[in-house]
């Protein structure tokens, strides 16, 4: 896959605000004052996961992975 890994960072914060950030965002029923929360969101998002040397994006999702075998 050629996708440009901002779009990751990108995609990430549309999940999470759409997501996570829901009932926030509810408790704002003004366009204004969510779109004044997002953009403050996305400036923390990019505080805390800054573009390292490659030029790529580290997000800290967990990931498990397991494989069953039936006996």
């Amino acid at each position: 896959m050629n996708i440009p890994e901002k779009t990751f960072l990108l995609y990430a914060e549309e999940s999470t605000i759409n997501n996570d950030l829901r009932p926030f965002l509810n408790r704002k029923p003004e366009e204004a004052l969510q779109a004044e929360f997002c953009s403050d969101y996305q400036e923390k998002v990019v505080e805390a996961y800054p573009v390292e040397k490659d030029g790529k994006v580290l997000l800290p999702f967990r990931r498990i992975f397991f494989t069953l075998y039936c006996i």
